[in-house]
């Protein structure tokens, strides 16, 4: 996977206030610190919870050092450091018998690394699943790169847009695509075409839809292949099935926005029972799947 590199993009932040350069804290320095001289402070790092254990146990099962950040780590008294960030990989590290992690070394005291871990931890920007599916592609990802390659050959594309309208042939709604491909795998069918399978129907569909792919389409159309006349049907009649299939965007049966189970559950009803009337009138509407 190719792309153009990109420039840090400053225009929209032009004119923003910030501290005066001497009042920005003492720069940090980089550098190897010992696994064995790593310390947590209670009173403000977290204790290790279950999810952290786990966390933990997938960092050792595919330890990487491309994958390992430097720690955020202060120097305590006898020649310690305190942890600031980066707990359940130095964890990990050590459990594996790693002697020496990259850090930052923040040279402040006690109550300032309590303020840079609240800081750290707090002001993370989450990634959505979006986000983080489109890093699993670029990392070589092979159910990611399955589910893209339906994608590309339904002509639909995660969008990268926060709010507003979608493009009609673009989600960001991935999670519902991954359940498609799990539930694929699980059941010894072929992942890939499994989520071309609900792209096609929608996408034939598309021309009465509202902007974008919802969630709820999705869900439905992949609650729609569990009938078995639809599953068994190729992306190409099931896209050519789904042609002229009424998908208002308002109506009062339809307005169920604040129950998206009933809302999906409605959808997929209608979605099925339209496919399987007009799917019986194709020459190809029973493919082999």
């Amino acid at each position: 996977m190719t792309s153009t590199l990109e420039p840090l993009d400053t225009e929209r932040f032009t004119g923003a206030q910030g501290p005066a350069a001497d009042a920005r804290g003492v720069a940090p320095v980089l550098q190897w610190v010992k696994t064995a001289d790593l310390r947590i402070d209670p009173a403000y790092q977290r204790p290790v919870t279950k999810a952290g254990r786990r966390q933990i146990h997938k960092i050792i099962a595919a330890f990487d050092w491309s994958f390992f950040a430097p720690l955020i780590v202060a120097p305590a008294a006898g020649g310690l450091f305190v942890i600031i960030d980066g707990q359940h990989r130095a964890t990990a590290a050590a459990a594996l018998g790693v002697e020496e992690v990259p850090a930052q070394l923040m040279l402040i005291d006690g109550v300032r690394q309590a303020a840079a871990f609240a800081a750290v931890n707090g002001a993370v920007t989450r990634m959505s699943p979006a986000d983080t599916f489109r890093a699993s592609v670029a990392a070589r990802d092979p159910a990611a790169q399955a589910i893209q390659r339906a994608l590309d050959l339904e002509g639909v594309a995660i969008s990268r847009q926060v709010g507003g309208h979608l493009d009609p042939a673009s989600t960001n709604s991935v999670r519902p695509l991954i359940t498609i491909a799990e539930a694929a795998r699980a059941a010894g069918a072929d992942p890939e075409r499994r989520v071309r399978q609900a792209l096609a129907m929608l996408m034939g569909a598309s021309d009465g839809a509202p902007a974008g792919l919802a969630y709820f389409h999705i869900k439905g159309a992949g609650e729609a292949l569990q009938d078995a006349l639809v599953a068994a049907s190729d992306p190409v009649s099931l896209r050519m099935a789904a042609d002229g299939f009424d998908w208002p965007e308002t109506g009062e049966d339809w307005n169920l926005s604040h129950n998206s189970v009933a809302m999906r559950t409605l959808f997929a009803a209608r979605l099925t029972a339209y496919l399987r009337d007009r799917l019986g009138d194709l020459p190809i509407g029973k493919a082999a799947a």
